[in-house]
């Protein structure tokens, strides 16, 4: 498989280069994250297509020219609600508003690509204060916050819940875990949390 951390594909679905290399390659997957700051710009609103800097992203053609290839994606829910009130560092998004806000996200996902994705991998690097800032401080510019397994995995739950019940034959995915330079956040410390 392949990791397309930084949506490259999505970013350029136009060109079918990277599709026929991707299948010439063999790859059966492919990683691709959907971040919920980018789809979700006010409650309830969910756009699958919508420009960036690197390109026109568009989701549905995505997964249409990887399955026309074979190829399977595992779709990585992860990061938070930008429209929700927040302010880097002092104020995180509200944790009830948050599960709120993640629950309906997950929800639109699996209603809108539940057909096309059979794998859901929920968070990208849950145990990085990177990742973990951009989940409770969506819109800050390279937040950092200590990782909170205990509201990951409430989300987690909530996202197996909803991705289930929309299709029980799914695989639910815990989010990646980086061997970082802080013992805090160690893969070991955070899952015993």
């Amino acid at each position: 498989g392949m990791d397309d951390t930084q949506n490259w594909l999505a970013a350029h679905t136009q060109d079918p280069r990277d599709f026929n290399l991707l299948e010439a390659a063999g790859a059966d997957f492919v990683r691709v994250r959907l971040p919920f700051q980018d789809v979700s710009p006010s409650p309830g609103v969910f756009s699958w297509a919508f420009q960036t800097e690197e390109g026109y992203v568009d989701y549905e053609t995505l997964f249409s020219r990887l399955d026309r290839r074979g190829i399977r994606p595992v779709l990585v829910l992860e990061g938070g609600p930008a429209y929700a009130n927040h302010l880097f560092p002092q104020q995180p998004v509200n944790r009830d508003e948050l599960l709120d806000s993640w629950a309906n996200y997950v929800a639109a996902a699996a209603a809108q690509f539940g057909g096309q994705v059979d794998y859901w991998q929920v968070g990208g690097t849950v145990n990085d204060p990177a990742a973990w800032g951009r989940t409770i401080f969506p819109d800050a510019a390279d937040p950092q916050a200590p990782p909170d397994a205990g509201l990951y995995g409430e989300m987690l739950k909530t996202a197996y819940t909803i991705l289930k019940s929309a299709q029980a034959s799914d695989n639910v995915l815990l989010g990646g875990l980086a061997l970082g330079g802080d013992c805090a956040f160690h893969p070991l410390a955070y899952l015993q949390a």
